[in-house]
């Protein structure tokens, strides 16, 4: 699972989304978005898209979710 986090997001808190995240079993990553907002502002999102782009290419292929590493 995929999931951008919007630190001014009002609409979905970024607490809320960690509180959901840390439910997930599944493959995981949480892309931060300092200045993301609900909705991709001036650019805003475009880490997420990034890390989107690099999910849909290794899934499209067969391959695992590919994880950034956290340091954990």
């Amino acid at each position: 699972m995929l999931v951008g986090v919007g630190l001014i997001d009002q609409t979905c808190p970024p607490a809320g989304i960690y509180a959901a995240m840390n439910q997930v079993a599944s493959p995981k990553e949480i892309v931060l978005l300092p200045r993301g907002e609900h909705q991709n502002r001036k650019g805003s999102h475009n880490a997420y898209y990034t890390r989107n782009g690099v999910w849909l290419s290794a899934l499209r292929q067969g391959l695992p979710a590919p994880v950034a590493e956290t340091g954990e």
